[in-house]
């Protein structure tokens, strides 16, 4: 095992919070899981097994509270021996203790917290695009489902209204019929089978009339549905909108923070490719 020994800094001072460590591939001694440490004020003391050159440890860390998901933004590598600094072990320093490339301790950090919240930006941002797809999606599908409740409700009415036309023409009196000169009077059985047939009509209508009350009532819900999409299409609008402006004043943010902030945004690709 090999003693690591060191302070990690951030742009505002010592960080505070929990490291997690996970090895970079299979070799003898490596972790099976992901390693947890608890950080105050910066200071780390922690012993890991040495690591083959071509298989470092990816490390990240976060803040108390701070439920991001992790994105392993360091590599370390750590040598067979006793003992090593903490920036030696993240390639910050030579063995002989000499600074590589002129790189402060706080810019790395600083750095890789601002990609870790433009790459988070982004993953929201794509799922709310996804959530506002659906949206759209279920707006369209319910304005068929309204369309085609109208269409229904229209061939309804035009039966309803000639089923009245047909009612109106039906109960014309006319019990006397004709026949040469013989006077005949519809008998009471003949009366009652018509009547009986008029009240099956009747009845008829009547359910038809209750298919399309059920069917006014559920376009009046669609339409409540419709307004609400909307609300909903228009708030994830503005919420996209102010990530988008977020994520613009990640990539030119203000110099006059700090001047660490203002090394770390000058020098962002050149650190993390290196």
């Amino acid at each position: 095992m090999t003693r690591i020994v060191g302070r990690l800094d951030g742009s505002e001072g010592p960080l505070d919070g929990r490291l997690f460590i996970k090895a970079g591939g299979a070799f003898i001694g490596a972790p099976g899981g992901d390693l947890v440490f608890k950080i105050t004020d910066g200071l780390v003391d922690i012993e890991l097994p040495p690591c083959p050159a071509g298989m470092p440890y990816a490390v990240d860390w976060r803040a108390v509270g701070d439920v991001r998901r992790l994105s392993y933004v360091e590599r370390w590598r750590v040598a067979p021996v006793q003992e090593m600094s903490l920036d030696e072990v993240r390639g910050l320093i030579r063995g002989d203790g000499r600074r590589i490339g002129g790189v402060r301790k706080g810019d790395l950090i600083e750095a890789t917290m601002l990609r870790n919240e433009a790459e988070e930006l982004k993953r929201t941002m794509a799922a709310l695009e996804e959530q506002n797809a659906s949206f759209l999606r279920q707006l369209s599908q319910a304005e068929g489902n309204a369309a085609a409740a109208q269409a229904q409700v229209a061939s309804l009415s035009a039966e309803l209204g000639k089923a009245r036309q047909q009612l109106a023409t039906v109960y014309k009196p006319q019990v006397i019929e004709k026949e040469r000169v013989v006077e005949r009077i519809k008998s009471d059985g003949e009366r009652a089978g018509e009547i009986a047939a008029y009240i099956q009509q009747i009845a008829l209508l009547e359910e038809e009339n209750k298919q399309l009350s059920a069917s006014m009532a559920e376009t009046i819900s669609l339409s409540t549905h419709f307004t609400n999409l909307h609300a909903q299409i228009d708030r994830l609008s503005n919420e996209k909108q102010q990530l988008l402006l977020r994520i613009e004043e990640l990539k030119t943010p203000m110099r006059t923070t700090s001047s660490l902030r203002s090394e770390a945004i000058a020098n962002l690709d050149k650190l993390l490719n290196g």
